[in-house]
């Protein structure tokens, strides 16, 4: 048997393992000695080989939430070789499973046979976009598909792709932001921002004051509010206002974020590059919610300002563990 490509013959392994029930993929190959290329390949059962039990093991830590072994060393494959021709044909083929095979109205589950198709895909976008969750966009895809068996992939396969497609959505408008900041500095060269890592390969957090909020700074900058918990964007990303008063009991802005996390390592960075902005000069005291990673990233950044915890957050908090 030939096949002109060797995605060619990966695609027919694929084929006949869903007919007869089981997953395969791509395993061992050989190279060429003379130039690297890949002169023959192998496609194996899913099952095929064992896990080694010990390499998803951390320091000093077992794992928490253990997979279920999957292979079981079966040994049915498929291999292929390339000829002069161009063309690859089958170099060798067992047929023999040592293991159950899944029936077919399972079989779509498995997951060399899972693929979300491109009108999927627009109805998930549309849908998602709506602001439906993946369990709701799933009952929606089995209702029009007439049947899980027929929508041809899982809900797992449907947030995955989903949180693909909003993270590329995100990195899209976090550009058209960057540009906008660049632009304003070029504008005004005491407009500042900062982003965490380089322009070209951003890693996530972003920072921005402009020189008003840098000057009333520091005309009103010995208190200071900071507040994480507006999420009214479309990515539910926590926006980050540094704030104060002016001399007439008015809301002020010293410079604002928009963080990927909430982690210890994000609140350090952004505190460190605001203090920067702030031509370093720390506030005498600071409020925020009541939060340890906060507080800790504040000792290490601003240790000699005052940390005071906002009293509506606390007497929520109250509120939420003294209700029961």
């Amino acid at each position: 048997m030939e096949f002109e490509s060797e995605e060619s013959a990966k695609a027919f392994y694929n084929s006949y393992a869903r007919r007869v029930g089981f997953s395969t993929r791509v395993s061992s190959s050989r190279r060429s000695r003379k130039d690297g290329a890949i002169i023959q390949r192998s496609f194996v059962c899913a099952k095929e080989g064992f896990r080694n039990l010990n390499e998803k093991r951390t320091k000093d830590r077992e794992i928490k939430r253990p997979r279920t072994v999957t292979r079981v060393g079966c040994k049915a494959s498929l291999s292929v070789k390339i000829q002069d021709s161009g063309k690859w044909v089958v170099s060798g083929f067992v047929r023999e499973h040592n293991h159950e095979l899944v029936p077919p109205d399972q079989v779509h589950c498995l997951r060399s046979h899972r693929q979300i198709s491109g009108p999927a895909k627009t109805l998930i976008d549309t849908l998602q976009a709506a602001g439906m969750g993946p369990r709701r966009i799933m009952s929606v895809l089995v209702k029009e598909y007439g049947g899980i068996s027929k929508v041809g992939f899982t809900e797992v396969d449907c947030r995955n792709y989903m949180r693909n497609n909003r993270q590329r959505n995100m990195e899209g408008d976090i550009q058209l932001l960057l540009d906008y900041l660049k632009q304003k500095q070029s504008e005004n060269p005491s407009f500042f921002y900062a982003i965490q890592g380089d322009e070209d390969q951003y890693t996530g957090n972003v920072f921005w004051a402009d020189p008003k909020s840098r000057s009333d700074y520091n005309h009103f900058g010995d208190t200071v509010t900071f507040d994480t918990t507006y999420r009214s964007n479309r990515y539910r990303l926590p926006f980050v206002p540094f704030t104060g008063l002016n001399h007439h009991g008015q809301p002020v802005l010293f410079g604002c974020a928009f963080l990927i996390n909430e982690s210890e390592a994000s609140f350090v960075w952004l505190f460190k590059t605001w203090l920067s902005a702030m031509f370093g000069r720390s506030p005498l005291s600071i409020t925020t919610e009541h939060d340890s990673v906060i507080r800790s990233a504040i000792m290490q950044v601003l240790p000699n300002t005052r940390h005071r915890f906002c009293k509506w957050h606390m007497f929520k908090q109250c509120q939420e563990k003294l209700s029961h």
